[in-house]
C-alpha cells in the first residue's frame, strides 16, 4: 500500500475529528435526554430554555457533519 502524503494525512484527521465530535454530540443528547426522566418536573421546567438551545446546537453540529460527508462523498 502506498504511502499517503501529508495533505492526505491530515485530511484523514480532520475527518475523525468531525466524525468523532458528531458521535460524542450525539450520545451526549441521548445522556441529556435520559437524565431528564429522572430529575424532578421542576428542575426540568427550569431547565427548558437551556434544553432546548441544547438539542439545537447538537442536530446543527450532527446536521453539519452528515451533510458535508455526503457532499464529499459526491466529489
Amino acid at each position: 500500500m502506498a504511502e499517503m502524503s501529508a495533505k492526505e494525512q491530515a485530511e484523514l484527521r480532520k475527518l475523525k475529528a468531525q466524525r468523532r465530535m458528531a458521535t460524542a454530540t450525539l450520545i451526549a443528547m441521548g445522556a441529556f435526554t435520559a437524565a431528564m426522566f429522572a430529575v424532578d418536573v421542576e428542575r426540568v421546567n427550569a431547565l427548558g430554555d437551556i434544553s432546548n438551545l441544547f438539542y439545537l446546537s447538537g442536530a446543527g453540529i450532527v446536521g453539519a457533519y452528515m451533510g458535508t460527508s455526503v457532499w464529499m462523498s459526491k466529489k
